[in-house]
């Protein structure tokens, strides 16, 4: 009589190694998939753009900055320059109000949206040829269409829209996130792929369930991580505490939509990891209760007592 049928190690060792390889496939894509939808989102969508932009007014530093901008190019405006000079305090203060109101947002959030739209949508269809002398004949044909336009827009403005609409790296990001905008489904979707069939290879799919939540939490840690250490590198750039305070909100309105992929991520493993844990052998108030027993047992060591006393120290 023939007994139960036992699978060779070897064969036992190769589906370990290709569920953990899929988990990490699955991890990567869902890590690029997140990615794909923040670029797309931030840098090639007009309302995404306008979005982000017009969420960095909401912190006074950066209101503070914009105030500046105003005021000192109506100093530079000649009707209106000795006036402003003269009661400039007073001036920052009205302009400072404006900026805060939700009309100004409103329209600041149209403007940049159009603006994003015009400049650099424009450039996916476009053929750029470079001119040096473009953004003279901007104004020209500016000139032609509507004189009293054309005479208020100023030369630095003119500057700073032709250099955009001519500007390759500008270009080639809305290009790059355009295409990561196609590709964040697909990326989904084998992220998907490859963590049902690892849960499906396993020989107990509860645990790799379990390590599949465990590992999502580990990557929204990592993504948390990563987030702060640019945050602090983007920050040392100011010069001055307000110009700090401006760029860390800067940052976070750039990086928004990955912080909430992050929790979303991290809240998504804890579930799974809990239901899967809760699922297997004991309950898991008994398992949590176990391993604070352990932590507590190599806490009650002599070694660790005197580390966490010097540690107080």
């Amino acid at each position: 009589m023939r007994g139960p049928h036992v699978p060779h190690i070897g064969r036992l060792g190769v589906l370990r190694r290709t569920t953990l390889l899929l988990v990490v496939a699955g991890v990567l894509f869902l890590t690029l998939a997140m990615v794909s939808l923040w670029s797309w989102r931030t840098f090639a969508s007009s309302q995404g753009f306008a979005d982000t932009t017009t969420d960095m007014l909401k912190e006074p530093a950066v209101r503070e900055v914009l105030v500046d901008q105003i005021v000192n190019a109506l100093e530079t405006t000649e009707p209106a320059s000795q006036f402003t000079a003269t009661a400039r305090p007073v001036i920052e203060s009205i302009v400072g109000q404006l900026v805060a109101t939700d009309q100004f947002q409103g329209i600041f959030h149209a403007g940049v949206r159009e603006l994003h739209s015009g400049l650099v949508e424009g450039t996916r269809s476009s053929l750029i040829v470079r001119v040096d002398d473009a953004a003279q004949l901007v104004r020209d044909s500016l000139a032609a269409a509507n004189e009293t336009i054309a005479d208020a827009i100023s030369d630095d403005a003119l500057e700073v829209a032709v250099g955009i609409s001519q500007s390759t790296p500008v270009d080639t990001t809305v290009r790059v996130a355009s295409l990561a905008g196609w590709l964040a489904a697909p990326f989904a979707l084998l992220s998907a792929i490859c963590l049902v069939w690892a849960v499906r290879r396993a020989r107990d799919r509860r645990r790799a369930l379990e390590v599949v939540g465990v590992t999502m939490v580990g990557v929204g840690v990592v993504h948390f991580a990563l987030l702060a250490i640019q945050l602090q590198i983007v920050a040392s750039l100011g010069n001055t505490d307000r110009e700090r305070t401006a760029l860390r909100a800067l940052f976070w309105s750039v990086v928004h939509l990955l912080n909430v992929q992050a929790k979303v991520l991290i809240t998504a493993g804890l579930v799974i990891a809990i239901a899967a844990a809760h699922a297997g052998t004991g309950q898991i108030r008994e398992r949590l209760v176990g391993v604070i027993d352990r932590v507590a047992g190599i806490l009650a060591r002599p070694h660790w007592r005197a580390l966490a006393c010097a540690a107080l120290i």
